[in-house]
């Protein structure tokens, strides 16, 4: 926005930039206690880092082995076209069942509504792959990666780039044939994450304003007025907001449209802790090489992923070393507690969700004009949802 004319001014709450991006350094290790990467299918990522000087490391592991705990045994999860009819977590039925994939039909949408009739990720899996896959995989992956539940998560509010990829080429195994699925190798910035963010902001100088927590937003005359503790702020004529929906809610007051209202009160998250586990590489018995563990809730995993940082990113990790990134709900904690105390909140998409926001987004266009909606109550978890949607308001704030 600024290479395009426009003034900004950042109000970030907390005493760092990056909001749940936040990277620990230390004697040659480099720890990521919020998100790890981005996924590499959002080009954009790689023209950012480059404009402020980093490079982008691709993980190594992209092919790597990935592991999937069922019956208290580890299983590797077998890539390539043919992968899964070769997994040992499925009966000989689940794997025939999973070759009649291609030859299903899309799932249609109820013409009846603007938006696709919503389906769980469960009951996606179970309808494309059949309900052995729905149970190990789609559960471990809505658990493991979005801490919900397989059976009242909304699947394509949670994955909408595998529901884009039904709707456009119908079977997803026909998609992989073709190598037209979603890439799933993992990103980050040279140095960590929070260099991106650092390098970013170094440019708006007084522009960024740090320990700036919002307490109250409000439309007077055509201007946005943000205020902390009786305190303006900032005054401009547009806002994007990437707060959480309930905060967002408390600030406009009664302004808040009841649509807007109702989407934060049944808007579900959850508390997670990143926890790393640090090792010389001889203490480990079996190699931790590859992407990671994931574990369906039928396992009561004390976990809900284990990442091999070590193998996703070895220049993360000095030599000799091994770095296991253990994800849990709330305030479980072992391992390295002097980097375990930062817990996050993370909403947790259920059924109904892309309908809801279709409702409250129209409401605050319609009621508060100049007021953007942006950040993970709304558009999606991660890094990728995240540039997606700033991009997408940035050109149409630039437009106006």
């Amino acid at each position: 926005m600024r290479r395009r004319g426009k003034g900004v001014c950042l109000l970030e709450a907390s005493d760092r930039v990056g909001g749940k991006i936040h990277t620990v350094r230390s004697d040659g290790w480099t720890i990521e206690m919020g998100p790890a990467g981005w996924l590499d299918h959002e080009p954009e990522w790689h023209k950012l880092c480059e404009e402020v000087g980093l490079g982008v490391e691709t993980s190594v592991a992209g092919d790597g082995e990935r592991l999937l705990l069922k019956g208290g045994k580890l299983h590797a999860i077998p890539s390539g076209k043919l992968g899964l009819l070769r997994a040992s977590f499925l009966s000989p039925a689940g794997r025939l069942r999973l070759c009649l994939e291609p030859f299903l039909p899309r799932r249609a949408g109820d013409p009846a509504r603007s938006i696709t009739a919503d389906e769980s990720v469960w009951e996606f899996g179970r309808r494309r792959f059949g309900k052995e896959v729905a149970s190990t995989l789609l559960d471990a992956a809505a658990s493991g990666l979005f801490a919900g539940d397989s059976k009242t998560m909304s699947f394509p509010a949670a994955f909408p780039h595998l529901a884009a990829a039904e709707k456009k080429h119908g079977s997803l195994v026909r998609a992989a044939w073709k190598g037209t699925a979603p890439s799933d190798a993992l990103c980050t910035s040279e140095g960590g994450l929070q260099n991106f963010s650092e390098r970013l902001a170094e440019g708006l100088g007084s522009s960024l304003q740090l320990n700036a927590p919002v307490d109250s937003l409000r439309l007077e005359n055509g201007q946005w007025i943000a205020t902390s503790k009786g305190e303006a702020l900032s005054q401009s004529q547009t806002v994007f907001s990437t707060a959480p929906a309930g905060a967002l809610v408390q600030m406009l007051g009664h302004a808040a449209p009841p649509e807007l209202r109702t989407f934060a009160e049944t808007l579900v998250t959850t508390s997670l802790r990143s926890i790393p586990f640090r090792f010389d590489e001889s203490a480990i018995l079996r190699p931790g090489k590859g992407f990671g563990i994931l574990a369906p809730s039928s396992e009561n995993a004390p976990f809900l992923n284990i990442q091999f940082t070590h193998s996703i990113f070895p220049s993360q990790v000095p030599p000799g070393k091994a770095l296991f990134r253990a994800l849990v709900r709330g305030k479980e904690s072992q391992g390295d507690r002097s980097l375990s105390e930062e817990t996050q909140q993370i909403p947790i998409y259920t059924l109904g969700h892309l309908e809801r926001l279709a409702a409250a987004e129209q409401a605050v266009a319609r009621a508060l004009p100049g007021l953007y909606l942006g950040g993970d109550s709304f558009f999606g978890v991660g890094l990728n949802p995240a540039l997606r949607r700033a991009m997408l308001c940035a050109d149409r704030i630039c437009n106006t």
